[in-house]
């Protein structure tokens, strides 16, 4: 195994390639992740895949952009393949990762087999009814950095966050800890910071991927998660209605559409089922 970087508009793309003989795999995470949100399922997987999960822009190791995009994300990502010279790998994202590859599967013809969208379905369809308006809290200053109590503090918060969604995380293990990156001056950071979670969320609420999915000449799935937190009844009923015209809408577009049940983390919360999909998703089928 080994993690490196690969330099791209005056930053650097992190990775973590497990090497292996078998066809290559690239691994995303979603907003707010980093590539150890994978952890769980690649040990299951070595041997079979060469597995290269990448850290996003602006999270965990990769640096950030000053201005975030869509498209910078995009080419961040193909770079890695590049570099790495990885055969039409698959590609497999989790969330906004998902919606990072059925954008490449479209923009980047003949250099992906396959593309896989696990649950990304936080984008706009022009065609589905939006859920209800988000209600309008003011936003506090956002605080990014700190010391060592102010990581503890912000470490023991992100761990009682994913608690309250049903997501038990280990406060000591890389996938908590890699959010924060120790700066050459002494001080921790967030990774992404609060400022730069906040415009990719505005991107995904943008996004119209639907065009994107009709474009893609390799084969794609999408994997909606069935099992979807909701504060009561109403909300999730809504959010029900919403997958549901959300799948139809995929359905008609001639993605694949796989259901999996568990939360918006299968990776994370089912790692053993995740990996027993990998077969139709991930085999070289050339």
């Amino acid at each position: 195994m080994t993690d490196g970087s690969v330099p791209f508009a005056g930053g650097r793309v992190a990775y973590r390639d497990s090497g292996g003989p078998g066809p290559s795999v690239m691994l995303l995470h979603g907003v707010g992740g980093n590539l150890t949100h994978w952890g769980r399922v690649a040990p299951l997987l070595h041997g079979r895949y060469r597995l290269v999960a990448v850290d996003l822009p602006s999270h965990g190791a990769s640096t950030a952009p000053p201005v975030h995009s869509f498209d910078h994300d995009l080419r961040a990502v193909d770079e890695v393949r590049q570099c790495l010279g990885l055969d039409r790998p698959a590609l497999v994202g989790h969330s906004y990762g998902g919606m990072i590859a059925v954008a490449l599967g479209a923009g980047r013809p003949g250099a992906y087999r396959t593309v896989v969208n696990i649950d990304g379905l936080g984008f706009a369809l022009d065609d589905v009814a939006p859920g209800p308006p988000a209600a309008q809290v003011p936003e506090e200053p956002s605080v990014n950095q700190g010391d060592a109590a102010w990581l503890e503090a912000e470490i023991s918060r992100e761990v009682a966050e994913a608690a309250a969604i049903g997501l038990h995380l280990d406060r000591d293990g890389e996938m908590v800890r890699r959010a924060f990156q120790l700066g050459d001056d002494g001080r921790w950071r967030s990774s992404p910071s609060i400022d730069r979670f906040r415009e990719i969320v505005r991107t995904i609420e943008a996004l119209r991927l639907l065009p994107i999915y009709a474009a893609t000449s390799c084969r794609t799935i999408t994997v909606i998660a069935e099992q979807r937190y909701a504060a009561n009844a109403e909300e999730a009923a809504g959010a029900r209605r919403r997958v549901d015209q959300v799948r139809a809408a995929l359905i008609a577009a001639g993605t694949d559409v796989e259901s999996m049940s568990s939360g918006h983390y299968p990776h994370v919360e089912a790692p053993e089922v995740v990996a027993a999909r990998f077969r139709n998703w991930a085999d070289d089928d050339r």
